[in-house]
């Protein structure tokens, strides 16, 4: 994931890493939005933060401000959704489309036997379209569309 993440920030200009997050970070988003990350999406966090650029976004977790509820990260994004659009309570936002409607999220309420959650999307008249059977499935898809891009 580490060399397609450095390809990313390559070959697309727009490219922002938010930066590695402490596992401090992690546990204040997990205890407001009140779960326990799947471990790919933790590895992205710890790693990662977030991604950002023309292509579009991932959401996650900004260094040093945790609970940050601006667009782009995790808990700004679900908290926005669950009131706009009655997210479920078991749905973590981790893209949102250019118009905020169908945003792709981590089913928290069908996680599998290594504890990772499908990545779905949601729309607004509450229809739910299974996308990849983890956030690691997806990022590694997500990438690989940005630098093909």
């Amino acid at each position: 994931m580490r060399a397609t993440v450095e390809l990313f920030q390559i070959r697309e200009p727009s490219a922002e890493v938010a930066g590695k997050c402490a596992p401090e970070d992690l546990a204040i988003v997990e205890a407001q939005l009140d779960v326990c990350f799947p471990q790919s999406y933790k590895h992205f966090l710890l790693n990662y933060g977030a991604l950002h650029s023309s292509y579009g976004a991932v959401s996650g977790v900004f260094p040093g401000i945790p609970s940050s509820k601006s667009a782009g990260t995790v808990l700004g994004d679900t908290l926005r959704c669950r009131q706009n659009l009655n997210l479920p309570p078991t749905f973590l936002v981790v893209q949102v489309d250019i118009d905020g409607r169908e945003p792709w999220c981590l089913n928290m309420g069908a996680l599998n036997s290594q504890g990772e959650a499908p990545v779905v999307c949601f729309n607004q008249s509450g229809t739910i379209v299974p996308l990849y059977p983890s956030f690691g499935e997806y990022l590694n898809a997500w990438l690989s569309q940005s630098v093909e891009s």
